[in-house]
């Protein structure tokens, strides 16, 4: 959060790489999907990223429940809806 609101160049450069190395892991996931839909499971599924990693930056979540957090959110976003 604190990262996300810097006014340090070195800081923003550091982001912008690190926001340019993830969506690059991301889209070679995604690259079966056409463009848009890749953009908005890229959507979601960065919200969840955003969410989780912030709780357990405050120390709300372990390292386990992200992943768990993610793992929920890959599922409903891939996986047929039971019937």
């Amino acid at each position: 959060m604190i990262l996300n609101t810097s006014s340090d160049e070195n800081v923003r450069a550091y982001l912008n790489e690190y926001h340019s190395h993830y969506n690059d892991m991301v889209a070679m996931c995604l690259h079966d999907l056409t463009p848009g839909t890749a953009a908005d499971v890229l959507m979601v599924i960065g919200s969840v990223y955003d969410r989780a990693t912030r709780d357990w930056a405050l120390g709300r979540k372990s390292v386990r429940e992200v992943e768990k957090q993610l793992d929920k959110a890959l599922d409903l976003v891939f996986l047929p809806l039971p019937s």
